[in-house]
Parts: C-alpha cells; sequence; structure tokens
C-alpha cells in the first residue's frame, strides 16, 4: 500500500512540476490582460493564467511594482477557482533538477518591480474546481502585509499561439 501511495504522490508532484515548467511559457507582453490594478504604492500588470482541466493544476502570473520607499510583502492569495491556492517559487535541486514548492511571503523590494513568472514565483492553483479555457476571466485576490487586498482579474492565455 505504501509503494502504490508514493507512486501517486510522485505523479501529482512531477504533474504539478511540469504544469508549470516550460521556459517558453511567458507570453508577449501585448498578450497579457491590459488592466492595471493599483492600491496605494502597488501596482499589478501583465496578469495572466495558463488554461487548466478541472481538478489540475495550473499557474498565475503577474507583475507588481512597489513605487514605495519601503518594501511591501505578498502574504497570500485567494481565488474561489481553485480549491487550495499558495505562493510558489521554483527553485534548483541539484544535478540540473528543478523543484517548486510554497512560500509563505515574498518581499517586494522598495521602488522596484518583481516578476511573477514561470520557472520562478507565481501563484500555483491546484485542484481548479472548473476548466479554465482559453479567454476565460478569473479573480485573484492577492493580500499584501502593507497594502492589503488587491483584486485582480486575469485572462486565460492561449499557451500554443504565444510568440517565443
Amino acid at each position: 500500500m505504501k509503494t502504490r501511495a508514493a507512486i501517486v504522490l510522485v505523479t501529482l508532484l512531477t504533474l504539478i512540476f511540469f504544469s508549470c515548467n516550460s521556459k517558453t511559457d511567458m507570453p508577449e507582453t501585448n498578450e497579457t490582460a491590459d488592466q492595471t490594478f493599483e492600491q496605494g504604492n502597488i501596482k499589478i500588470t501583465d496578469t495572466w493564467i495558463r488554461p487548466g482541466a478541472a481538478g489540475m493544476n495550473t499557474a498565475f502570473f503577474f507583475n507588481v511594482t512597489n513605487s514605495s520607499d519601503m518594501p511591501d510583502t505578498l502574504v497570500s492569495a485567494e481565488s474561489g477557482i481553485a480549491e487550495i491556492v499558495e505562493i510558489h517559487e521554483t527553485y534548483e535541486k541539484g544535478d540540473d533538477m528543478m523543484g517548486m514548492r510554497s512560500v509563505e511571503e515574498v518581499v517586494i523590494p522598495a521602488n522596484s518591480t518583481f516578476e511573477f513568472k514561470p520557472m520562478h514565483h507565481h501563484v500555483m492553483l491546484i485542484k481548479v474546481i472548473n476548466d479554465l479555457k482559453i479567454d476565460d476571466e478569473a479573480t485573484v485576490n492577492l493580500k499584501f502585509k502593507n497594502t492589503g487586498d488587491i483584486k485582480i482579474t486575469a485572462k486565460v492565455i492561449d499557451m500554443k499561439t504565444m510568440k517565443h
């Protein structure tokens, strides 16, 4: 029984890893949502979500610009489109292997832009409730330590037609 559970766990982790592991999956800027979301000194731009099937995982990507002289911190994300929403980072495990792990927070340095993009930081949408099809829109709420909540609407982008 333990062997079967280990196989299922390895398969699930592999699916999660490869669902946001292609270096060519970053859309051109003009292919992301044209909307800008601002609150206080935080501005969110270039929002997009990968397509995803119900029950599977996908990811939300965006840029955060902090125009304050003080850092701010993304402490969590929430969305009704997935059973679990986590902030993730991609890291090098060794032997040219990459992995993903949940992080509790991401500091957005003062007077800078931080990119949440494939193979780096991203918001992981685990067990998507309904299919996320190309051109669908979904809402994600980002919670910052100083700025508070920022409600984001992001478009599901067609990965196959992107310019690389």
